[in-house]
């Protein structure tokens, strides 16, 4: 099995310095390297990338974004203000989502961000209410649904027709109507997002071909559109390799800068492509049973580190930290100590013989992990560590039980 070299180095630090597991460790090179091709695309095309901090909102990682020109997308209140604690400015920020609240439309407003789309009628009623209660105009963008199949998971579909997102072309004329009888409505952007894990990046084409057409019929009209965003869903492989579509980006934007023609401010949502292969979780095997046919190893870490098994059936590689090159190697189910069935970070796995105290690595581990962990059990959140030249610092301390119970909850005597 290949592994990137960047996996090598994350073993070799926690071998020299072992923290307690689980944990998640990012690779600083790889994030470095990851983040330059997208600061790559800005200088050689000018498209300019919004990193989806929904994929992980780490500060450090967002500071490493920050630090490279990059902008960032963000989904709620909380992201917002976690992007500005990291430096951030609010025209660096895009505010996505189906369902945001009057309390977060009114922050975003107020503070100016650069974009606030919007991905319906009535949210698009409500912008503009607010905005006008304010005294304040808003940039608008508008998130169409192009109907373009990405064929990847229909959880992470979102281009299609029955999708919840974005604003069916039906729409259209009635969002037109909207924006033109409220002065405070700004319209510059149209939008699409078409899903996650795609790797046929000619389907980009497609999208901005879309939004390149809808974008003269608004035209037509008396809007001027000056940005269009063909969101993200590069794919990577999910095999330790660190392979994924990155490479493929710069023959992409190349054809999208002829068909532009510089008519449009060109721009992405990248997420995924950034960290997911930055990251593996360490665990630690607390016992091996056998049920049936079934060999188990039960760890430390679960669906509470990682959901994404359970949530989507996705394969993660994972990997003996300490593998011995000859040892014989049987099928495990690599299973948590959550009370579900499902909770699972791999099936028929093969792996060398793992004992208890063995320290497995669960790879490709930082992209809508640690954004989706829970408490589910009572479980403390895990640390994270950012390992550079060979050194673990620790970026995210583990949750503390006492304080989470002493600080969130308010006993009832009645």
């Amino acid at each position: 099995m290949f592994l990137d070299p960047s996996y090598n180095s994350l073993f070799a630090a926690y071998l020299k310095n072992p923290v307690q597991t689980p944990a998640y460790i990012y690779s600083n090179t790889k994030l470095v390297e990851n983040i330059s091709v997208f600061k790559n695309l800005f200088d050689k095309f000018g498209v300019t990338t919004h990193y989806a901090m929904k994929a992980n909102s780490n500060s450090t990682i967002l500071k490493l974004i920050l630090k490279a020109g990059l902008k960032v997308d963000v989904n709620s209140l909380g992201e917002l203000k976690k992007a500005m604690s990291a430096g951030f400015l609010p025209g660096d920020l895009i505010f996505a989502g189906v369902g945001k609240t009057d309390a977060e439309l009114e922050t975003a407003i107020q503070l100016g961000l650069k974009t606030i789309k919007a991905e319906s009628i009535q949210e698009l009623v409500v912008i503009g209410k607010i905005a006008e209660n304010l005294g304040i105009p808003v940039r608008i963008g508008l998130r169409l649904n192009p109907e373009i199949d990405a064929k990847t998971h229909p959880y992470i579909a979102t281009g299609i027709a029955t999708s919840k997102f974005g604003i069916d072309k039906r729409d259209i004329p009635a969002s037109i109507d909207i924006l033109r009888s409220n002065k405070f409505l700004n319209l510059t952007t149209l939008d699409a997002h078409i899903g996650s894990q795609i790797t046929d990046l000619n389907l980009f084409v497609d999208v901005f071909r879309f939004l390149s057409a809808q974008s003269d019929e608004f035209y037509k009209l008396g809007f001027k559109i000056s940005d269009i965003d063909l969101g993200g869903g590069f794919a990577v492989d999910y095999d330790g390799s660190g392979n994924s579509t990155l490479p493929l980006l710069e023959d992409l934007f190349s054809q999208i800068a002829i068909l532009n023609d510089k008519k449009f401010n060109i721009s992405i949502e990248p997420g995924r492509a950034i960290v997911a292969n930055s990251c593996a979780i360490f665990s630690t095997v607390l016992y091996t049973k056998r049920n049936g046919e079934k060999n188990f190893a039960i760890c430390d870490a679960a669906m509470t580190e990682n959901i994404r098994p359970s949530l989507y059936g996705s394969v993660h590689t994972i990997v003996k930290i300490v593998d011995e090159q000859y040892a014989q190697k049987s099928l495990y189910d690599v299973v948590g100590p959550v009370c579900e069935s499902g909770d699972f970070l791999g099936e028929n796995i093969l792996l060398p013989e793992l004992n208890r105290g063995d320290v497995i690595a669960i790879l490709d581990s930082g992209a809508y992990t640690a954004a989706m962990a829970s408490n589910y059990n009572m479980r403390p959140l895990s640390p994270e560590y950012l390992e550079k030249n060979g050194e673990l610092i620790e970026i995210r301390r583990r949750q503390n039980i006492n304080e989470w119970i002493e600080n969130l909850e308010i006993p009832y005597e009645g």
